[in-house]
């Protein structure tokens, strides 16, 4: 009789410090976000506290991106990338662009430099992430870049003018292929896994919106999905889970499967012009603007729900986790 207590007691032991577990793996430091807002960079909780973690910054922040310790901030109308420290928030660097040169995104994909286009030029600029420098040597591409990103080796730059995707090999900092797409490519994602790259086509005419997939490895590009519920959008961003590419735009986010390509549904009913993705919670986030009040919502790519809401009141440039 003992024994068979003493079962029940062992196992009921272990289902508590299985539920025990579980809770504990859900800290509130999950929920914070960082919202530049104007030239402020705010730190926002989601049980509506903010704190201001610099509140003059040069001019309107329009990008911030994250990478190894380091927030990289870009402006709107100044020629110049700040490094901003994660944990001690001060300016470690001024990255400076010259020639009028004005960065509009970076992508990272290399521990060693990153790579930046900027507004209406025909080159990609390189800088060194061990001293923050800028390199004089700068990389012709085909057509002015829309969107770029990075693996390995590897950079892809979405030249929309002339419906073509430029490769560049960071080991000799060169174009070494040039990949045609269909009409007016505008935005490009790497997938979780670095296998294939995700290009979005808005087409010449409304109504043909497309994604086609390149091979990091082979470079072959598929023929393009038709995204039937693209009539009358404006795409604004792309965003990529382990299961499911979602498309931002100004009437609703799309979400199309990544094993077929064959379909796609609608998420949310509401325009959204950026969409993010945390892959430590398999979770997007987002905002959706009415008048003056901006919603953040989480939302689970695992199970296809929406997480939560935050009504924010501010004025919203960018967000990241």
């Amino acid at each position: 009789m003992r024994k068979i207590y003493l079962f029940f007691v062992i196992i009921f032991l272990l289902f508590s410090c299985k539920q025990e577990n579980i809770i504990i793996n859900h800290t509130s430091s999950e929920y914070e976000y960082l919202i530049a807002s104007g030239n402020r960079i705010i730190k926002y909780k989601t049980d509506g506290s903010f704190e201001n973690l610099i509140n003059e910054l040069p001019d309107e922040v329009n990008v911030i991106k994250y990478f190894r310790g380091n927030y990289y901030v870009l402006f709107k109308e100044l020629q110049l990338i700040y490094v901003i420290n994660e944990k001690k928030f001060d300016v470690v660097a001024k990255i400076d662009f010259f020639d009028d040169m004005l960065p509009i995104d970076i992508c990272f994909p290399n521990a060693t430099d990153a790579y930046i286009y900027s507004k209406e030029s025909k080159y990609i600029s390189i800088v060194d992430l061990t001293t923050f420098s800028l390199s004089n040597y700068k990389i012709p591409v085909s057509s002015i870049p829309i969107s770029i990103t990075g693996i390995g080796n590897q950079v892809y730059v979405c030249c929309k003018e002339n419906n073509t995707i430029n490769v560049i090999d960071t080991r000799v900092n060169e174009v070494v292929d040039t990949i045609n797409t269909i009409s007016n490519p505008v935005y490009i994602s790497v997938d979780r896994d670095g296998e294939f790259v995700y290009v979005i086509c808005q087409g010449n005419d409304v109504g043909l919106s497309a994604i086609q997939k390149i091979s990091v490895t082979t470079r072959e590009i598929s023929s393009p999905l038709y995204i039937s519920n693209s009539n009358d959008i404006i795409i604004y961003s792309i965003a990529l889970s382990k299961k499911n590419i979602y498309i931002a735009s100004d009437k609703y986010i799309l979400r199309v499967p990544l094993l077929n390509m064959k379909s796609e549904s609608i998420v949310l009913n509401r325009g959204v012009n950026r969409i993010k993705y945390d892959s430590i919670l398999d979770e997007f986030y987002f905002i959706a603007k009415t008048d003056n009040i901006n919603t953040l919502y989480r939302y689970n790519a695992s199970t296809n729900k929406t997480i939560a809401k935050y009504n924010i009141v501010m004025d919203i440039n960018d967000i990241i986790k």
